[in-house]
């Protein structure tokens, strides 16, 4: 769209330079001045849009690292949440087997049975 833009203002600057009353030369001058104005304010425009696309990439990827180390904190959480639980879970288990192997010894010992 910038291009369309810059390339209809050159067109229209060499079509007013061209019905002017001007020699060759100082016409020829005008259109040259004209265009490197142009092509200078395209260059321009082109730096900036290069600046701006460049800082926009930036923060997206610093947005990405971001949003990637929330996941990887929650999954951490999840992970150390279930290794808790089964950790809980196992000591449980562990605690009553002790229970029932005591009383079975016990049992055994005084020769009562279950």
């Amino acid at each position: 769209m910038l291009l369309a833009l810059l390339a209809g203002v050159g067109v229209g600057v060499v079509v007013g330079l061209a019905i002017a009353p001007k020699s060759g030369r100082k016409l020829r001058a005008d259109i040259r001045s004209t265009m490197d104005d142009c092509l200078d304010s395209a260059s321009q425009k082109a730096g900036e849009l290069r600046k701006s696309g460049a800082n926009l990439a930036q923060r997206g990827l610093q947005d990405v690292r971001k949003t990637a180390g929330k996941a990887s904190e929650k999954i951490q959480d999840v992970v150390n949440g279930t290794l808790d639980g089964l950790n809980g879970a196992v000591d449980n288990g562990a605690a009553k087997s002790h229970e029932v192997i005591g009383r079975a010894a016990d049992s055994v010992r005084t020769g009562t049975l279950g």
